[in-house]
């Protein structure tokens, strides 16, 4: 992640071919850049908490910076002057419940948000759960490949909410309906469909007519 203008997302390794398993990793990393999980995905744990603490003093419910440190408090005094009036009200409401604002919580669901979009990326299943296994380190007794072992992986929220949204209708429409425009399957890029003759309309020749 780099915290960039716009905000850019990073990816090292070799790629000779494309797979679905790199077209995850580019999904997973561009999802890392969305405005709901850049400074999640960007940050340190460290920095991260601070930050959180930092939103919860200064737009939390009274009382919330009873806990913060004064590094924390510097920050949120900081981010009162360089908010408009309309972002702020927007803060307040997003700190209204504190426990939103818990790390592991935020963090979890900004991992979530990333495995989504590499899924949407690779429209694969099977890739998206066997990165993220290996991605939280999961204990696999049945492989994949067995008809139950993905139903046993299902007990993890992680690899349930994978599952859950592959077989959505709203995943399918948006993953695999193709829209107005775009080429179909097989087409070379800049190539033309073939002109459509109009109804009722005679074919012609290029050979000039045959004088009697």
């Amino acid at each position: 992640m780099a915290l960039l203008t716009p905000v850019g997302a990073i990816v090292d390794g070799e790629a000779t071919e494309d797979t679905p398993r790199l077209r995850y990793v580019v999904g997973s990393a561009l999802g890392a850049t969305l405005p709901t999980t850049a400074l999640l995905e960007a940050m340190s744990e460290e920095e991260a908490r601070s930050v959180l603490a930092a939103l919860k003093a200064g737009f939390g419910p009274p009382g919330s910076a009873a806990e913060a440190t004064g590094e924390e408090r510097r920050l949120a005094e900081d981010l009162w002057h360089v908010l408009s009036a309309a972002t702020e009200r927007r803060v307040r409401d997003l700190c209204e419940k504190p426990d939103d604002l818990d790390y592991s919580r935020a963090r979890s669901r900004s991992r979530q948000a990333c495995r989504r979009a590499g899924l949407f990326a690779c429209g694969d299943l099977g890739t998206a759960v066997q990165m993220t296994v290996e991605e939280l380190g999961l204990r696999v007794r049945t492989p994949l490949e067995d008809p139950t072992g993905l139903a046993e992986l299902c007990s993890h929220p992680a690899i349930a909410d994978l599952v859950d949204l592959s077989t959505s209708p709203e995943y399918a429409e948006a993953r695999w309906h193709r829209q107005p425009g775009s080429r179909p399957p097989g087409s070379r890029p800049g190539s033309r469909p073939p002109a459509s003759r109009p109804s009722g309309s005679r074919s012609t020749s290029s050979k000039p007519p045959r004088s009697r």
